[in-house]
């Protein structure tokens, strides 16, 4: 069973939102586990911890951060403001073999830094509630399907 991390599935969203373009060379680019040098405006979405994983049930509740930075700090803030609406209350769907179930936004949107080219960042972090599509020869098939 192939299976993305969640953070490529979230960022696939953000893009699809409208919110930024995979790896673009300017505007709002989209990258995924870790901050790169350019553009300036930059959407960074990464996986982190998230809660234990249920052993009973293919259930996973998987941490994700999105780090948003720019040159301006009320535009970026604004952005970081539209992911946290693309992606907080997100309704159930299927992405390559996991069924999203849901998508909590677990914080504000705090200011993280200026950094030395004088960019602007925020975070927001989500939880992300997920079931990994089981197939039958699955080495995970010990959990149950919900």
């Amino acid at each position: 069973m192939t299976i993305n991390p969640p953070s490529v599935d979230m960022a696939g969203l953000i893009t699809s939102a409208g919110l930024g373009t995979f790896a673009a060379q300017s505007g709002w680019s989209v990258v995924v586990g870790r901050e790169i040098d350019e553009p300036d405006t930059l959407i960074v979405v990464m996986d982190t911890a998230g809660l234990v994983s249920n052993p009973k049930y293919s259930l996973d509740e998987a941490g994700i951060q999105v780090i948003v930075r720019g040159t301006d700090y009320r535009d970026t803030y604004n952005q970081a403001f539209r992911v946290k609406e693309a992606l907080a209350g997100l309704p159930p769907q299927t992405i390559q073999n996991a069924k999203y179930i849901s998508c909590i936004c677990i914080s504000e949107i705090p200011f993280l830094k200026w950094d030395d080219k004088q960019r602007c960042a925020f975070s927001i972090n989500f939880l992300v509630r997920r079931e990994p599509q089981l197939e039958s020869s699955s080495a995970r098939s010990h959990r149950e399907e919900l």
